[in-house]
């Protein structure tokens, strides 16, 4: 049975999508059956995967919550063996107010991926960052929780922000453990965009994050312009060079979730 981990954080320009393709990527070049589903109504996953598959005519996720397709109708094929791909589809306007009922709609997505996950090993789901209602059926579907954190924040106001997003997405999860007793484990905090070692170390030596750090995830996502230019191609990292640093981290992330969750 597939382990399912939303890649989730509302703070913008994380790299939450890249993270997920980048991740979903790196977990089936390590042979694993991997899904990897767009939740998020800014459709970036088809954009960053557009060249080993194309969404540009698929329904994709929207169609199938809303039953007007099938999951399997829906899910493409990518240009690697263990990938496969569930795009986010056209129509979000309506996507947070349909799944607002807490008393039906809300297990739809965990009940929907139940039925194929026989078929993966692991499923990765790109979460909405600006749907309430939508991120907690998110959540309610997933296993683990990973939340990237960027570290390029200059300013200690900067900091506090990004901060108090993250702790009030750390209560979401502890309401739903608690209303629904279904809730992700945090599979831990993924710093992104992250300079030099000793710069790292100086950021989070500050005591704000002191009550986080031990969240946080070994796995560093060095700034790599071959993450930005793969993603801008319709490419992962790894296609677009698999020796680099980016691609490299995130074949090094995988490796430290498969030993984390196993």
């Amino acid at each position: 049975m597939a382990h399912v981990i939303s890649i989730a954080t509302p703070i913008s320009n994380s790299g939450k999508t890249t993270t997920a393709i980048n991740l979903a990527v790196s977990l089936s070049i390590l042979e694993k059956n991997t899904l990897l589903v767009d939740c998020d109504p800014w459709q970036q996953v088809g954009a960053g995967t557009s060249l080993m598959a194309s969404s540009v005519n698929s329904p994709g996720f929207y169609s199938v919550m809303t039953d007007r397709c099938s999951i399997g109708d829906v899910i493409l094929k990518s240009a690697l063996n263990c990938l496969n791909i569930l795009p986010a589809g056209a129509d979000f306007s309506k996507a947070d107010f349909l799944f607002g009922d807490t008393d039906g709609d809300i297990y739809k997505l965990r009940d929907l991926i139940q039925g194929v996950m026989g078929y993966y090993d692991y499923i990765v789901i790109n979460a909405p960052a600006e749907m309430p209602h939508l991120l907690k059926t998110v959540l309610i579907a997933s296993g683990w929780l990973v939340i990237p954190f960027n570290t390029d924040f200059t300013t200690h106001i900067d900091l506090l922000y990004r901060f108090s997003d993250m702790k009030n997405l750390f209560k979401l999860v502890m309401t739903l453990r608690e209303q629904f007793q279904l809730a992700p484990r945090v599979a831990g905090i993924l710093l992104n965009r992250c300079g030099p070692i000793e710069d790292i170390s100086e950021k989070f030596s500050l005591p704000v994050l002191e009550s986080i750090s031990e969240f946080i995830l070994s796995t560093r996502i060095p700034i790599d312009k071959d993450i930005s230019e793969g993603f801008s191609q319709g490419k992962p990292a790894a296609f677009q060079n698999i020796m680099s640093e980016g691609a490299i981290a995130f074949m090094d992330l995988a490796e430290e979730l498969i030993e984390k969750i196993h």
